[in-house]
């Protein structure tokens, strides 16, 4: 699997109707957040770091990002609703917090790839994180789809920098990789890798 829009497009749909948000609007804002999400989190070239051990060479690895968890997004979520005066009913009272926050778990869990390469370790395994995200790239980039989708409202931006000021902090701090290198190599040695998610 990879990371597509139109998957968690797909579940956030489903996660705002099971949160009482069924207005007309609502998918297109579903589009927007989940467009600019992918295409975001796609673009960073290197986005995993890891400390390598095994054997001396030059390998690649394929894993996952794990450690996304909604109840721990969740309440970040709020917070930033609340820091950017989202406090009716769909912002910190919970619905669209909640929504966004379970259906970006769901579908980054069950869909998230990572793709390495590792100049010092030829066989072996790497442990790391995510890094180089930034909250800001990440809000221009759901802001970006927000027009084309008709989500012109005085809000519109608060949204954006809400999501993207929530889900890279959790991202950064919660989001790790343990990844098998695989490439040759026969002498004990360690090393670092890099690679992004796909």
């Amino acid at each position: 699997m990879a990371l597509v829009a139109s998957a968690f497009k797909s579940i956030l749909i489903g996660q705002m109707a099971s949160n009482g948000m069924t207005g007309s609007y609502d998918p297109q804002l579903a589009d927007a957040i989940s467009q600019g999400v992918t295409v975001y989190i796609l673009s960073v070239p290197i986005c995993i770091q890891t400390v390598d051990s095994g054997q001396l060479g030059a390998g690649t690895g394929s894993s996952k990002v794990f450690g996304i968890n909604q109840g721990i997004l969740f309440p970040l979520m709020q917070g930033q609703f609340a820091s950017e005066g989202l406090l009716g009913t769909f912002g910190t009272g919970g619905p669209l917090p909640n929504a966004i926050s379970s259906a970006f778990s769901i579908w980054f869990n069950a869909n998230n790839q990572t793709q390495t390469f590792h100049s010092g370790v030829g066989n072996g395994v790497g442990v790391g994180q995510v890094v180089n995200l930034d909250p800001s790239l990440m809000s221009s980039s759901i802001m970006s789809f927000m027009p084309g989708d008709g989500i012109l409202g005085q809000y519109a931006p608060n949204v954006a920098r809400a999501v993207g000021q929530s889900i890279v902090p959790h991202m950064l701090s919660a989001g790790r990789v343990v990844t098998p290198i695989s490439g040759g190599g026969t002498v004990p040695g360690g090393g670092s890798g890099q690679g992004k998610i796909i």
